[in-house]
């Protein structure tokens, strides 16, 4: 009774057998009786829909379809050079939607409709969505005009990278809308956003990011939240912490509830010293999220900032627990579970514990590494050889940060400084053949697997990096 499609059904097929059961065993009701009670239950159960307010809703639910996609699309469709289809990439829940909303001058990718397209169709927008080494060969072959994702999809990212065949024309709270630069170049100049990504964040000026971030608010997603959200956390980094509070009540006014935008106003008022308020939309968010990491890290932060040393221990481990049960459940790493085990690690500097503060860091940096964040994996890594200088985990560590960001030789140095610490580290060794290929000294990198395979014989990675150098 909560989705507006269902009540006609329920009223036309509730009534027959509602009214067979009041009217049973005959002679104890009269039929008009029973009639008129069951079409007042009925009246009932609608009303209680009504005041509940969600059943009788006319108009799509912006957090669940793209309805913000509709418009440009259409203008898409009005500017194109040619008169062929517009081919929409888009998600297989989204593809009924779109089919229904838009003329037939669109070609969805695909909807609900799983026997009418077959396996092999789903088997490619899978391919596709994950960004899979098949995904440049499907794009070519399918060529879609349009894509419109939500966030945080790995095609997503691919396509906010790919800045010579895409271009993000359009964002709010629910979807991104990027475009083929080649068949929309009109469009593209309009609407293409050339200094501000939001899921990839700036790359140019602060006037031009600030600049798209008005259009934004003020063109393409008016009365959405995370706009104002955004905008403000620029600000923040940029030390603007005045007009970064202002945002962030305006976003805190259009989405009350939705923790993370209450996270932001949290870190707007800390920054402008206002405690109560930055008590309050803790508070606030915890009841929207009791178990989110990043929430939990709100008490923290606000106990140390109240010189609560006490609680703001307990928070941290509270908030730790909720990260590594985030992991173990989804299999993927919490975002906020570095930033609760650097929070952590300077508990425990501010204790005196130089060696648990360098072991936080060490999996602070780990966290970070994992989420693809590499700058501030380093600046874990570093802090933590600070407090334990020589570590040979840290140093491993550091090493393949460096390696991942393509600096060899730093990675080089720091595995073999690790290796004189642990000389029997099977990982260390396959880490500096791996280093030592990619430098071109080939010989010195298969010595290198062949002691990790004579230190562990049955080391996968080992053992393949040797057979493929042969």
């Amino acid at each position: 009774m909560t989705a507006r499609r269902h009540i006609p059904l329920f009223l036309i097929a509730s009534v027959p057998p509602l009214t067979r059961v009041l009217s049973f065993p005959p002679g104890r009701f009269r039929h008009g009786a029973a009639v008129t009670i069951s079409l007042a239950g009925t009246a009932a159960i609608l009303g209680l829909v009504y005041t509940r307010g969600e059943g009788l809703k006319t108009g799509v639910r912006a957090d669940l379809y793209p309805a913000g996609a509709l418009a440009p699309l259409m203008e898409i469709a009005a500017v194109r050079r040619d008169p062929g289809p517009v081919r929409v990439f888009s998600l297989h829940k989204w593809g009924g939607f779109l089919e229904w909303n838009l003329p037939q001058t669109f070609k969805v990718f695909i909807d609900g409709r799983q026997l009418v397209y077959g396996p092999r169709l789903f088997v490619d927008y899978y391919k596709i969505l994950e960004d899979t080494p098949e995904t440049s060969d499907l794009l070519e072959k399918y060529r879609p005009d349009v894509f419109v994702l939500d966030y945080g999809s790995k095609l997503g990212r691919r396509l906010a990278g790919g800045e010579k065949e895409t271009a993000l024309v359009h964002w709010d709270d629910s979807c991104l809308v990027y475009v083929n630069r080649k068949r929309f170049p009109e469009y593209v100049r309009k609407h293409g956003y050339r200094a501000y990504n939001p899921e990839s964040g700036a790359t140019g000026s602060l006037p031009a990011v600030l600049a798209e971030l008005g259009k934004a608010a003020a063109a393409e997603s008016p009365g959405h939240a995370r706009t104002h959200a955004l905008t403000a956390s620029l600000l923040m980094t940029h030390e603007r912490f005045s007009e970064a509070d202002r945002e962030a009540t305006a976003a805190i006014r259009l989405a009350p509830r939705n923790p993370s935008v209450l996270l932001v106003g949290f870190d707007a008022a800390l920054a402008v010293h206002d405690l109560g308020r930055a008590s309050e939309l803790a508070h606030r968010a915890l009841r929207a999220d009791p178990g989110s990491c990043a929430v939990l890290l709100a008490g923290v932060r606000l106990a140390s900032a109240e010189n609560r040393t006490a609680d703001a221990e307990k928070a941290v481990t509270a908030a730790i627990r909720a990260g590594e049960a985030w992991r173990e459940k989804r299999r993927t790493t919490d975002p906020a579970l570095g930033d609760a085990y650097r929070l952590k690690a300077g508990l425990l500097s501010a204790a005196g514990n130089a060696p648990g503060a360098a072991d936080s860091l060490r999996t602070a940096g780990n966290a970070y590494f994992d989420l693809g964040r590499t700058a501030d994996a380093m600046e874990c890594y570093e802090a933590g050889l600070k407090f334990a200088p020589g570590d040979a985990r840290l140093l491993h560590n550091r090493g393949t940060v460096s390696m991942a960001t393509g600096r060899i030789p730093e990675a080089l140095a720091d595995f073999t400084r690790a290796l004189a610490r642990e000389p029997s580290n099977v990982r260390m060794h396959v880490s500096l053949g791996v280093a030592l290929w990619k430098a071109g000294r080939k010989a010195s990198a298969r010595a290198a697997w062949a002691r990790a395979l004579e230190l562990d014989p049955t080391n996968a990675d080992a053992l393949a990096y040797l057979t493929q150098a042969k």
